[in-house]
């Protein structure tokens, strides 16, 4: 089928296929290409397609046949919005794009009479305000027009597509053809195993203190790797998946560690809403009805003075982040006793990658000590993710390590779990916009492009009575414009933390 015969004591599920490999060689980027075009979401590829011959482009000096190709690609791509860039990357775009037409139309102007006056006069004239000595200032901001929406769109196919690419069984088929010195140029060989350096200590989980680390960690959970079995998958109302770790992981106290739990949803509505709704406590019973207790107890800004426990209080230290304190209880079953624990909890908005993470974790809490005489302490570490991919497409995602100190742990009990939670999860948003359409819709199309990612939040909230959107307001004040997917990645590139 493509021309090489099968190795046959190659096995191409012992290979992780790298994205960026991918792109790079030609025969695996026409074969994602044609995947993507299977599954009607080829336009990210194509634009990227088309931008490297834009670059080519760029490299002579002709400044009208640069702005007809950039006119091309912003005719066709970024004006009518057919990529999944958050509005602000998408505006700025615009916007030098507006400014960069009229600095063109004027040097074109200026051009066309200083031709116009030397063809008549045989004089050649001396440089003025008016006329451009070079191109070089003009050509600069053509060569940068396109920056970040190229990474933009990357970050889109390597989160949203990919995973899913290298899950595709025409993917496996296609490797195997190819051989073994051909799968080499584009994956790693994990036949030998495949771990993930997580740094992450048991003491970090009950430790109340947030650092820069808890948000790391989970942006490593959230990447697509061989350790995330896929279990479900579903397309009722929606499309769905689960995955398990398939090693176990010591986050908490507890010695022999545990698996972690990861699901994704898209939900065909806007990504604004699903986080308002999912930070409400009572659409959090609604969605979990074990849940009995969840309530916000205590609130801190950031630069607040934060105990590590009540025998060290030496160690106080500063929270870079706005935290809020949560009390959670859950009875899991009639015949066990009730589960309870203390989250110390943060939000924050990436712009890199358009994503609202909200991030708990248990902790220990010397200053409110009542919840647990009743209950079996429990430990937890989550965070759910809400990546906007449009104006009315959400991708929800979830890691979560749970433990509820059960004397009895099995993957039968842990997937089951999973599907029934996944499906009560996604009926529940269908359900709650089908009786809320006209107010969303409504508080949707009021909205403007320029709006900042608290005012569209914000619009969508009834109640913050868990302060979810304060912590999210506070973290925004103090980081405007920080992204720490970006700074995950240089870690990644210069230290190997994952």
């Amino acid at each position: 089928m493509f021309g090489r015969k099968k190795n046959k004591s190659f096995n191409p599920n012992q290979y992780m296929v790298v994205y960026d490999a991918v792109m790079d060689v030609e025969e695996s980027r026409n074969f994602f290409r044609d995947y993507l075009k299977s599954v009607a979401n080829e336009e990210p590829i194509l634009f990227l397609d088309e931008l490297e011959n834009y670059k080519k482009c760029l490299q002579n000096d002709n400044i009208f046949k640069i702005q007809s190709e950039a006119k091309k690609l912003m005719d066709k791509y970024i004006i009518p919005g057919i990529l999944n860039l958050n509005g602000r990357t998408r505006n700025e775009c615009l916007q030098q794009w507006s400014e960069l037409t009229k600095e063109q139309s004027n040097y074109n102007e200026a051009t066309m009479y200083n031709t116009q006056l030397t063809t008549s006069t045989n004089e050649i004239l001396l440089p003025t305000p008016t006329t451009p000595t070079n191109t070089s200032s003009v050509k600069e901001k053509y060569i940068t027009l396109f920056d970040q929406i190229e990474i933009s769109t990357h970050i889109d196919l390597k989160l949203d597509q990919f995973p899913r690419f290298v899950r595709y069984d025409g993917l496996k088929q296609f490797l195997s053809e190819k051989g073994e010195e051909f799968c080499r140029r584009i994956a790693l060989d994990i036949s030998k195993g495949f771990e993930v350096d997580i740094r992450y200590k048991p003491k970090d989980l009950v430790d109340p203190f947030i650092s820069d680390k808890d948000i790391y960690f989970i942006l490593s959970l959230l990447e697509d790797s061989p350790d995330w079995y896929e279990y479900y998958r579903s397309n009722k109302q929606s499309e769905k998946y689960c995955f398990q770790s398939n090693s176990n992981y010591t986050i908490g106290t507890k010695v022999k560690g545990l698996k972690l739990a990861k699901q994704v949803i898209y939900l065909p509505f806007p990504r604004d809403w699903v986080f308002a709704k999912y930070c409400e406590s009572e659409t959090r019973k609604q969605v979990d009805p074990l849940i009995s207790i969840l309530s916000c107890y205590r609130y801190v800004e950031p630069d607040t003075l934060i105990s590590s426990s009540k025998e060290d209080r030496e160690e106080d230290r500063r929270s870079p982040y706005a935290v809020n304190f949560v009390n959670y209880v859950t009875k899991p079953a009639n015949f066990l006793k009730a589960r309870a624990m203390h989250c110390a909890c943060t939000s924050i908005y990436d712009p890199q990658i358009d994503c609202v993470i909200n991030y708990y974790k248990s902790v220990i809490d010397p200053d409110n000590s009542e919840l647990e005489k009743n209950s079996i302490p429990m430990e937890i570490l989550t965070a759910w993710c809400f990546f906007k991919i449009n104006d009315n497409l959400t991708r929800y995602e979830q890691v979560c390590y749970l433990d509820i100190k059960l004397p009895f742990n099995s993957d039968m009990m842990f997937r089951s779990v999973g599907k029934q939670r996944i499906n009560n999860e996604t009926k529940f948003f269908f359900d709650m916009f089908e009786k809320n359409k006209e107010k969303i819709t409504k508080i949707r199309d009021g909205l403007r492009e320029d709006d900042d990612i608290i005012t569209q939040c914000s619009s969508y909230f009834e109640t913050d009575d868990l302060q979810h959107l304060k912590t999210m307001k506070d973290n925004f004040e103090r980081y405007p414009n920080r992204s720490w997917y970006n700074e995950w990645i240089k870690l990644k590139e210069k230290v190997n933390f994952v």
